[in-house]
């Protein structure tokens, strides 16, 4: 009778220290958040499902290669980070920052790095000066444009004064733009070149060589996810897929 208690116990502590194990019994999916108005990194399709770079990369690094099953949601930005903050959601790919330093582990490495290059009118008037333009001060005098919400526009544009004409959406900058209502914006190749083309207006706007910055996204996992061990192995992965040519496949390069 003891030994059959003993055993008992036994399997019931073995069974206990099985579920707690990360992915020994995976029940809940690793959840993954989005700005739902992020293309081509982040979007809506026209069946209201997520699509973009971020997901194809993430849905073949963690649930092809890793073998996790993922789920992809999008919401307005402040709010898939709040559930991130939360512990509502598991993780998130966006610009590393000291304040989600305190609630997420970071990629050591990036999953995507975009350039920052002028877009603006074929036939502006200060065509040349753009061209020439090596540093942000070298555009005086002109107006960007930028959606509310722009946390490198914060960080970079406006510290140095110049001027910045807001709006509440991505595509009402580079309609704006083509109406000669902003002059420039000096943003990611992968967001401008998607929105121009969804705009239709390659006929009207250009994008300028120059690459004055660059963008990095990295995985953040909240670091009460039950998934925050897995980053070393997804930084391997992802490096592989560098190597391999795989991450410029993705993206379109």
């Amino acid at each position: 009778m003891k030994r059959r208690i003993f055993l008992q116990a036994a399997a019931c502590s073995l069974a206990s220290l099985y579920t707690q194990t990360p992915f020994a019994s995976v029940k809940e999916p690793f959840k993954l958040v989005y700005f739902d108005d992020y293309p081509p990194f982040s979007y809506r399709d026209s069946e209201n499902r997520m699509r973009g770079i971020f997901i194809d990369v993430l849905t073949e690094a963690i649930e092809q290669k890793m073998g996790i099953p993922v789920v992809h949601a999008g919401y307005p930005w402040k709010r898939a980070q709040q559930y991130v903050r939360e512990g509502k959601a598991d993780a998130f790919c966006t610009v590393p920052s000291d304040q989600r330093r305190a609630y997420t582990i970071i990629s050591k490495d990036p999953v995507i790095v975009s350039p920052y290059r002028i877009i603006t009118r074929k036939d502006h008037p200060k065509l040349a000066q753009m061209n020439a333009a090596r540093k942000y001060t070298d555009l005086e005098g002109l107006t960007f444009g930028y959606y509310i919400g722009g946390g490198w526009t914060k960080r970079v544009i406006v510290p140095l004064g110049l001027n910045v004409e807001w709006t509440n959406r991505h595509e009402s900058v580079y309609l704006m733009m083509a109406k000669g209502r902003n002059d420039l914006t000096l943003t990611s190749s992968h967001v401008s070149r998607a929105h121009i083309s969804n705009l239709n207006l390659g006929s009207q706007l250009i994008e300028l060589p120059h690459v004055f910055d660059s963008i990095s996204y990295n995985l953040c996992i909240g670091k009460h996810s039950q998934y925050a061990s897995i980053m070393p192995e997804f930084e391997q992965i992802i490096d592989d897929m560098r190597k391999t040519g795989r991450l410029e496949q993705i993206m379109g390069l």
